[in-house]
């Protein structure tokens, strides 16, 4: 009996490696079959180890309970209150697979290695998509650095292998956030010289993957890292330092950053004035249905159809914006108009507690899990100020393998802490 529970649970970790390393390919088709495979497996070792339902709910943490229960449950409820429940239905479902492999991570890889191999994987993972889209662009970074190229009056951003340019740079914010903390963490100094080269090639990366956002969301973050890990005031002031000089030095360099950052601030460039316009009409939605909102999936619909300013129509026209509007580039105002106040009060809720629970494992245990998923969960946030973070379907799949990663891995932090 023992060696086909073990057979099973390695059988779900290799699939997992698989799970994790096909996220970049962006098909359904194929992270769907290994989920299933997986949900096949985790069902027949708690039928082998007799396993209740209620022995199971038992070793959740209460607060992972409480925020993902709330977010299943509302969703499932607010299905009800939509004019296109089968639509609905399928948006949750959506969610609910991707929360799935979060729950096979707790409950089935319990090992400390099979949780460092799985962080591994997900790292090279995005790794090689960083790799694939710098080697595919050589010759477009190339010009905008001695042929002052500007990328965004030629409609150029830096893509990942399948993902678009605004997941790809989600992508790698998730990506240098864990490496930043291994960075400042690890004492060996050969892994420290690899370490700084990935971090390079990422910096790069999301320089030319020209998102401002992700930009300010790197910088804010490292300085927020390097103030949890250096201790020192002298070296603490020598690597603010040294930040500053780097993206100084960037921006006064190339002319088209420092037109990217102007056209910001005053709002002249399209995407700034047409998500303000996206907002301003989604907050007329949410007006007229505050509560249980339009219904899970119908933003699309109903704001294309029936919500969008004439003001909108013209700036669209102007900057040729692709049409219809998937969303309003926003988390909270999405949201608000698919599932009202409801939704709101969950989203801040659920995301309230990643973060607080993960910053306290740091604080309490200096816990390096806790603070790289404390990272990642602010970086999904933050991002979702001005696109709809958690809408990209590779993200939120890597961000719930973190999330059971992280829940196992600070056992052991504990542990040793303790010991």
């Amino acid at each position: 009996m023992n060696k086909k529970i073990t057979y099973l649970e390695n059988s779900i970790f290799y699939i997992m490696i698989g799970y994790i390393f096909t996220i970049i390919f962006e098909v359904k088709e194929v992270t769907d079959t290994l989920l299933v495979l997986m949900i096949i497996l985790s069902c027949t070792n708690i039928y082998y180890k007799k396993i209740s339902i209620k022995d199971l709910l038992k070793d959740l943490p209460s607060w992972i309970k409480w925020a993902l229960g709330s977010m299943v449950v509302s969703s499932i409820i607010l299905i009800f209150f939509s004019p296109e429940m089968r639509e609905s239905f399928k948006d949750v479902k959506v969610m609910i697979k991707q929360i799935i492999p979060f729950l096979v991570i707790f409950y089935f890889v319990k090992d400390k290695n099979k949780i460092k191999i799985l962080f591994c994987t997900f790292l090279v993972t995005i790794f090689f998509e960083i790799g694939y889209a710098l080697l595919n662009n050589l010759d477009k970074i190339y010009n905008a650095l001695y042929n002052n190229m500007p990328f965004r009056l030629e409609g150029y951003r830096l893509d990942g292998y399948r993902a678009n340019f605004m997941e790809f740079s989600m992508k790698i914010q998730l990506f240098l956030v864990c490496i930043y903390i291994m960075l400042l963490s690890l004492k060996n100094n050969k892994w420290k010289y690899i370490l700084s080269g990935a971090l390079s090639l990422g910096l790069i990366a999301l320089f030319f993957n020209n998102t401002r956002m992700a930009w300010l969301i790197i910088i804010f973050m490292f300085i927020v890292l390097t103030s949890c890990k250096i201790q020192n005031m002298q070296k603490l002031i020598m690597v603010f330092g040294l930040i500053m000089v780097l993206f100084s030095g960037l921006i006064y360099s190339q002319q088209w950053v420092q037109e990217r950052i102007e056209n910001t601030i005053h709002m002249r460039d399209g995407s700034s004035q047409l998500h303000y316009m996206f907002v301003q009409d989604s907050l007329v939605m949410i007006k007229e249905k505050p509560i249980v909102g339009w219904g899970i999936g119908q933003f699309y619909k109903e704001y294309n159809e029936s919500f969008r300013s004439e003001k909108t129509n013209y700036l669209i026209k102007k900057y040729n914006d692709p049409t219809p509007v998937p969303h309003p580039h926003n988390n909270i105002i999405m949201i608000g108009v698919e599932r009202g106040f409801i939704g709101i009060f969950v989203y801040i809720f659920s995301f309230g507690c990643f973060l607080w629970y993960s910053i306290k494992d740091w604080i309490k245990y200096k816990s390096i899990s806790g603070l790289m998923f404390f990272s990642v969960t602010l970086c999904v946030i933050l991002h979702g100020f001005s696109e709809y973070s958690i809408g990209f379907r590779g993200i939120m799949q890597f961000y719930y393998c973190l999330l059971g990663m992280y829940l196992v891995y600070r056992k052991y932090e504990i542990e040793d802490r303790n010991m």
